[in-house]
């Protein structure tokens, strides 16, 4: 028979592994991303070679708070899910699988209900959630 405290210590190691791979994921995703967008702007003469920026300093003052998992699984979410240009073009939306044209934005609101439902192991009842109607939300 094996130990229930072993087991539970082992999938306690698994999630702490799973958070700190998600956690240098996103940190290598945001420094390519600025890095990128770097050399956009120094091909578009937009920066100089010789302005300093430190932004990937930022990072590094940052790293207490991205420990927490609802943090995490937002990131998360905003990454599966990016800005939608037929909904609006700065605003991530999720759309319903099963209706188009209905989708839910993802506020910071929403995705904090959301990612807490995932972390604490709750299947979330996306009827909790307001969905708009694609037609209804251009038009407003």
């Amino acid at each position: 028979m094996k130990n229930p405290t072993s087991q539970a210590k082992r999938a306690h190691n698994a999630e702490v592994l799973a958070k700190e791979a998600i956690r240098t994921k996103t940190k290598r995703m945001v420094i390519e991303a600025k890095e990128a967008k770097r050399a956009d702007d120094l091909k578009s003469g937009k920066r100089d070679l010789d302005e300093d920026n430190d932004d990937l300093d930022d990072l590094d003052d940052n790293e207490d708070t991205d420990c927490d998992a609802v943090k995490l699984m937002v990131r998360k979410l905003y990454a599966t899910h990016p800005a939608n240009t037929q909904y609006d073009q700065g605003l991530p939306v999720y759309v319903n699988p099963a209706d188009p044209t209905l989708f839910i934005p993802l506020t910071h609101g929403n995705t904090q209900i959301w990612a807490k439902a995932i972390v604490s192991h709750i299947i979330i009842i996306l009827s909790l959630i307001d969905w708009f109607n694609k037609r209804s939300f251009i038009c407003i």
